[in-house]
């Protein structure tokens, strides 16, 4: 792509908008195949505190980066919360604050949409199968107690 322009502009004009989702788990490498593909019309969807990837190259910093690599940048953030309660996105922006790391300063609270909801529990397990035990065994509880039906799971 880079020594051959003919392929680069034929892959711009098959896909002249791309999508990234997950923006915040790309390498290095995948972004600059990215700036081969796309000139005009890219759309980026990402969290830089949910990047999980680091180990296989992924570079959160890219995000932080973005109006430097691509011109004309308007950024949206989406702040509302509708999935989580605010208890547990109270409970998770604790958890991030604490984080360190080039994330910070991307970093914005959530506003949850939802009532406040039970109070998080935290449960220490002695391993992944104790946990995942633990785990089965709380969802067939509430099924049990009539808290949880099985067409909520």
């Amino acid at each position: 792509l880079t020594v051959k322009s003919e392929v680069r502009k034929a892959i711009r004009s098959r896909w002249p908008h791309v999508l990234i989702d997950e923006f915040q788990d790309t390498s290095k490498v995948q972004l600059d195949l990215v700036k081969l593909w796309t000139s005009d019309s890219l759309l980026i969807v990402g969290d830089a505190d949910q990047s999980i990837y680091s180990w296989r190259g992924a570079h959160v910093e890219s995000m932080k980066d973005f109006g430097q690599d691509f011109q004309n940048v308007h950024t949206v953030y989406l702040m509302e919360n509708y999935r989580s309660t605010s208890n547990i996105v109270r409970a998770a922006q604790k958890v991030i604050a604490s984080s360190q790391g080039s994330a910070a300063e991307l970093r914005q609270d959530m506003k949850p949409m939802r009532g406040s909801g039970a109070a998080p529990r935290i449960m220490a397990c002695a391993n992944g199968k104790a946990e995942a035990s633990y785990v089965v065994m709380s969802i067939l509880g509430m099924i049990k107690e009539g808290e949880l039906r099985n067409d909520q799971t």
